[in-house]
């Protein structure tokens, strides 16, 4: 496990879970140091999503379509992609969603 405690996290997590607002939150674990651990992770009021290099375009559609009142943490397990001199983020389909 990481040097950040796990529990600390989940605890941090599932505050920010509070309210009657959805919210999307981000993790980019350029690392993966945490991507072990996240296949057992529950929190309460939100589900993890995991999101692959390859399935954003899939994600901004689900996110914004098909489950459009579910809070998630969307748990990517490595970078964040540099969408600097991407106008508007539109090589980067859930970018786009971030900035919504």
């Amino acid at each position: 496990m990481a040097e950040l405690n796990l529990k600390q996290i989940i605890d941090r997590l599932n505050a920010e879970f509070t309210g009657e607002t959805r919210k999307l939150v981000f993790w980019y674990d350029d690392k993966a140091e945490f991507a072990e651990d996240m296949e057992t992770v529950e929190l309460q009021n939100a589900k993890i999503y995991h999101l692959q290099p390859d399935n954003q375009f899939y994600t901004k559609y689900f996110l914004e379509r098909v489950d459009k009142t579910t809070n998630y943490l969307i748990y990517a397990p490595f970078p964040k992609p540099d969408v600097r001199g991407q106008p508007s983020g539109r090589h980067n389909a859930v970018f786009q969603t971030v900035l919504c």
